[in-house]
């Protein structure tokens, strides 16, 4: 049987569908989430779930390490890994490489999140996009120089460690900022 582990089973609240998905295919669904089991219907966790682990602070890697670990311990190995959030895609590219499971690499997935590595991987497939610029983030209160109105949102002060793009759309549209 084909073990399959999905992070954060319940959130977005339709993700819970992959699950049931999976396992009437015949699919072990092993799940680590940030959500106690108990607050959970007992169909969905008993006839769904083959084993969930409960980590409150997914959000860190050594203790989202610790539990697929567990996971592995008591059932074997992993033959895939998913989510239904992009909030975890970098998380789970760790995770592949850490217990060989198939799948998008942690470097891969960084590279298909970048706005700038994407426009570079169109260019080398010779796929048509936008042209995109690497840029810096302007502080909070920046004024346009074309139209004189000021900026209102907040946006990241670091300028080493975030990339932005400005890419202008093919209709002649003004620029979209996109920081990676």
């Amino acid at each position: 049987m084909m073990n399959f582990l999905f992070l954060s089973p319940f959130f977005p609240p339709n993700a819970f569908r992959y699950c049931v998905a999976l396992a009437s295919r015949g699919v072990s669904v092993l799940a680590i989430g940030d959500e106690p089991i108990a607050s959970k219907p007992p169909a969905l966790t008993a006839d769904v779930l083959r084993d969930y682990v409960f980590e409150p602070i997914m959000g860190d890697d050594a203790r989202l390490y610790a539990a697929a670990a567990e996971l592995v311990a008591r059932h074997g190995p992993i033959a895939r890994l998913d989510s239904n959030g992009e909030h975890w895609l970098e998380a789970e590219g760790r995770l592949r490489d850490a217990f060989g499971v198939t799948g998008l690499s942690a470097v891969q997935t960084r590279e298909l999140r970048s706005k700038i590595s994407m426009s570079r991987v169109f260019a080398r497939a010779g796929i048509d996009h936008p042209k995109t610029v690497p840029g810096r983030v302007r502080p909070v209160g920046w004024t346009c120089t074309r139209c004189g109105r000021q900026s209102s949102a907040e946006a990241p002060q670091r300028e080493s460690s975030t990339s932005v793009a400005i890419t202008r759309l093919t209709r002649g549209a003004a620029p979209l900022i996109a920081t990676d």
